[in-house]
């Protein structure tokens, strides 16, 4: 269990998010720690994915239009 959370606080530090972990015991903690885990990954994900997403609808919408 301890190397479990260890594992996903690394994890975490080399995604560039500060991850501190209670220590688990039973399994269910450890299924929530997964779901928190996805969550943060694809928050980290849709943040770099946003801005280009902004700029193409932007872009599309100005050339739409002009026309």
């Amino acid at each position: 269990m301890e190397q479990m959370t260890r594992f996903f606080e690394n994890i975490g530090q080399s995604l560039g998010v500060k991850v501190k972990l209670p220590r688990v015991t039973n399994k269910y903690s450890v299924i929530s720690l997964l779901i928190m885990i996805a969550s943060l990954v694809c928050l980290k994900f849709s943040v770099a994915f946003l801005i280009p997403g902004i700029l193409a609808g932007a872009n599309f919408f100005l050339v739409n239009r002009k026309r």
